[in-house]
């Protein structure tokens, strides 16, 4: 075993715990398990496990190489064929767990968060960027772990440069992948310190950290499966394949413009010695950059205050009370000058009582539950409400109220909330279900309207409200069905009560209509009886006028009208001496017969 090998597994080990233990925080830190969230320390963390892979199969080879010695110095001659070496069983389960275990599955497992976090973030528009007041403290931490980065790869470096790669065959891929992290380290850190200028400048470099880091799991995967399909154990030495042509090609040199070159003259035999121009460029590449970072340093020195903005100036801390009103500022290039603004012309939205869905949309359904919402206790203890405002507030633009929205409170958007469910509990708290539900909007929006105000102005928000809408008073969802019943039962005795009341009416116009009708009736039929008494009386007297004339040929004449009713239509046979006279009567007329009665009577 050669003299330096410790010292050189000392390195490797190094290397391994430093990119695990940076790996793990950006992780942690960037996906909002104890940290602000940040995608592009997230997938700074996978770049670094990457690297953690790398050292780690090294480390695992280092093993294999001393089985492979083992392997050669533990058959003698004089054993014979017929023993088997159990080394060599133990250097051939080793190359599994070399290749599978410790190389194919974490580089999977990295490349399926890659994939992971980019379908993410395309489907749901969620960017997850470094707060404002991380971003220094996050810039100086990265570009701590850019020197450290760059310490160890010059260690790799020369270990090739003395040609001591005998003791350690992947020097110059851990080079390569140090150069990896000290590059990616170093760009976070710049990033993070010309964001206030330009903001777009983040998502552009995780995005090119994410292809990056796929590009090379994906070519890391296939040389280590193929590692993995060679069975032949005979070989002398062993060499992890933990060299990735994409950062051989980048970072070979440490710088990647004359890796480039070097790739192309080693590789491909494109040689640019002769061509002075491409010398310069590669020379005057990195000074360039530097005056470009240099320049757009200066130029942090200029901003604009929108249209619909004021403006508030800092100087090393310092703020000048006047508020800076539209248009191009001057002030100390950052981080020594700040310029804040903050949207006085804008009129701003706040749920209170609710938590708004995602999807913006608003949900007027009382009876379908929100995401969140809450339920104040009335003044009985034995009910709850559930009241939905929407609070319209702007800042204030005279400049006693701008700064106190400025200065007074961190968070005043907070404040108003808390400050609103205050007021809507003071106006619930002493009365009933039915008298919230009975009480008008605008009555209700206005008094809450004058309540929140005189917060804001006694705890010196600057905020001014606008309008404050009702969007709907309820009771709680839980209870929802429960009180759709008590409403339906006492809409169905209403409607019963009118039904009945509509019944009786009708009953009432209709007895009505019968009694006049009855009534009617009887008139008639009382007038018709008084007409046919009428009628027989005048009747009855003309017979007593004419019985008085002559009773006897009154009732000869009552006689025979008698016996002609009595004989009408039936037939009649009579024995008598007076039978012609009889049948002569039955062939005429009753009024010639009674002319011959009364001319024999006379």
């Amino acid at each position: 075993m050669a003299k330096n090998d410790g010292a050189w597994r000392g390195l490797v080990w190094a290397t391994a715990g430093i990119a695990i233990v940076t790996g793990l925080v950006t992780i942690i830190y960037g996906t909002k398990i104890y940290g602000a969230g940040s995608l592009l320390m997230t997938v700074l963390g996978i770049s670094l496990g990457m690297v953690a892979t790398s050292a780690f199969l090294v480390l695992h080879a280092r093993r294999l190489r001393e089985k492979l010695a083992e392997i050669a110095q533990w058959k003698r001659p004089e054993w014979g064929e017929d023993v088997e070496n159990p080394y060599r069983i133990e250097f051939d389960q080793g190359k599994i767990l070399h290749f599978l275990v410790l190389g194919l599955i974490p580089t999977a497992i990295f490349a399926a968060l890659t994939v992971y976090l980019m379908i993410y973030w395309t489907k749901s528009g969620e960017v997850w960027l470094v707060p404002k007041n991380h971003a220094i403290l996050a810039a100086i931490l990265s570009m701590v772990g850019c020197i450290v980065w760059l310490m160890l790869a010059r260690s790799y470096d020369a270990i090739v440069e003395n040609q001591e790669e005998s003791e350690l065959p992947e020097a110059k891929a851990l080079a390569e992948a140090s150069w990896e992290a000290c590059w990616w380290m170093g760009l976070v850190s710049v990033v993070l310190l010309v964001k206030p200028i330009w903001p777009v400048c983040e998502p552009i470099l995780y995005w090119a950290m994410m292809w990056w880091i796929l590009a090379v799991a994906l070519e890391q995967g296939v040389r280590l499966f193929l590692g993995w399909m060679q069975t032949q154990s005979t070989q002398e030495t062993f060499v992890t394949p933990v060299t990735v042509f994409l950062r051989y090609m980048v970072f070979v040199r440490g710088n990647p413009i004359n890796s480039l070159f070097y790739t192309m003259e080693k590789r491909w035999g494109v040689s640019f010695r002769s061509s002075w121009a491409i010398r310069f460029v590669a020379r005057a590449t990195v000074p360039a950059i530097l005056l470009v970072l240099l320049l757009s340093w200066g130029l942090s020195s200029l901003y604009v205050v929108r249209v619909n903005e004021l403006g508030v100036r800092k100087d090393f801390g310092k703020i000048h009370f006047t508020p800076l009103e539209p248009g191009l500022h001057f002030k100390w290039p950052w981080p020594f000058g700040e310029i804040a603004t903050y949207p006085v012309k804008q009129v701003s939205m706040m749920p209170i009582g609710f938590v708004q869905s995602g999807s913006g949309q608003l949900s007027f359904l009382w009876s379908k539950a929100h995401e969140q919402e809450y339920e104040l206790v009335l003044g009985d203890g034995t009910e709850a409400v559930s009241i939905h405002a929407m609070v319209h507030y702007k800042i204030r633009e005279d400049s006693d109220g701008f700064f106190q929205h400025v200065l007074q409170f961190q968070n005043p958007e907070d404040a108003i909330r808390d400050y609103a469910h205050r007021c809507m509990t003071e106006l619930t708290r002493c009365s009933t279900l039915e008298q919230v539900l009975a009480t008008q909007r605008d009555e209700f929006s206005a008094d809450l309207r004058t309540r929140l105000q005189n917060y804001i102005n006694e705890n010196q928000l600057g905020v001014e409200i606008v309008e404050v809408a009702m969007l709907n008073f309820h009771p709680p969802v839980s209870v929802a069905e429960s009180y759709l019943d008590v409403i339906s039962a006492g809409i169905d005795a209403k409607r019963v009560q009118i039904v009945a009341e509509g019944t009786r009416a009708a009953a009432i116009f209709e007895a009505q209509q019968q009694s006049e009708q009855i009534v009617a009736e009887a008139k008639v039929t009382a007038a018709n009886y008084v007409a046919t008494a009428g009628a027989e009386t005048a009747e009855f007297l003309a017979a007593g006028k004419s019985f008085a004339i002559n009773p006897e040929c009154f009732q000869l004449r009552y006689w025979l009208d008698s016996i002609q009713e009595l004989l009408r239509n039936k037939r009649l046979a009579l024995v008598d001496e007076s039978v012609d006279v009889f049948f002569d009567m039955q062939k005429q007329g009753s009024s010639e017969v009674n002319r011959n009665m009364l001319m024999r009577a006379e």
